[in-house]
């Protein structure tokens, strides 16, 4: 990534993680994607999560050479440690794959098939696996 992309990102979470109050941790609000959206976009108040658990503030990031500071260093170290898995992801992706390949056989149909499981779940949203059996 380039340095300039890093320095829009170490701005954008220094400006909309300073006045956060307490994380909640709960599941996010994912925001909406297009053409136009930018990685700075996604950085909100919780990006400083990561921050707060390795134990280093965000103020190394207002400095003009953040990238060369100890602080910067902890937290590459850290986040190269960790191995991420997406669980909610990879089922997601095995649930499309199986819609594209045995449901639909072309992409037309695919892309209805998935407008239509869209809206049924919008029109039958229930948030809890009681509220389902009630449904039925």
């Amino acid at each position: 990534m380039p340095i300039s992309t890093r320095e829009q990102l170490a701005t954008a979470i220094v400006e909309k993680t300073s006045s956060a109050g307490d994380i909640v941790i709960k599941k996010p609000e994912l925001p909406q994607i297009d053409e136009s959206s930018a990685l700075t976009d996604f950085v909100g108040p919780r990006s400083r999560l990561i921050f707060d658990l390795v134990g280093v503030s965000t103020d190394f990031l207002k400095e003009d050479r953040w990238h060369l500071t100890a602080d910067y260093n902890k937290i590459k170290s850290t986040l190269n440690n960790i191995s991420s898995t997406n669980d909610s992801a990879e089922r997601a992706i095995a649930l499309m794959t199986t819609y594209n390949t045995r449901i639909t056989r072309t992409e037309s149909s695919f892309k209805e098939l998935v407008q239509v499981v869209e809206d049924h779940r919008s029109t039958f949203s229930f948030s809890t696996k009681e509220g389902l059996r009630n449904f039925y």
